[in-house]
């Protein structure tokens, strides 16, 4: 099987992606084969997960569409990145606190040096 099915799997730690994936395929042991059970009834996530596999016939069309979602989240990350560092203006976020720093050093400068000079 493509290692993509080992990344959607692998979040859950009780059960090994593969063990889950031999299971769907039927090439585990009786024994084996009920400790899966077992583990998908304790756990919602694992049960909807090997039925929503059971039901592709192609399992290209998982890959491809693994591969779909993880390209869209990717981009969405850029974009989230991108925008983080920018404000509504378009104006880059560390360029206007520089000029709101700059004005406040310069106001407080004013009123050391008119504080100095008034004696």
């Amino acid at each position: 099987m493509d290692n993509n099915y080992r990344k959607i799997l692998s979040d859950h730690p009780s059960i090994p992606p593969e063990k889950l994936l031999a299971y769907l395929e039927g090439r585990l042991d009786e024994q084996t084969r009920l400790e899966v059970e077992m583990a998908m009834v304790e756990s919602e996530f694992l049960s909807d997960a090997a039925d929503g596999l059971k039901q592709f016939k192609n399992p290209d069309g998982i890959a491809n569409m693994v591969e779909d979602i993880n390209r869209g989240l990717r981009k969405q990350a850029r974009n989230r990145r991108r925008s983080s560092w920018t404000s509504h203006a378009g104006f880059p976020l560390w360029l206007t606190f520089a000029a709101i720093l700059l004005l406040l050093l310069l106001i407080a400068g004013f009123f050391v040096l008119r504080l100095l000079t008034k004696d």
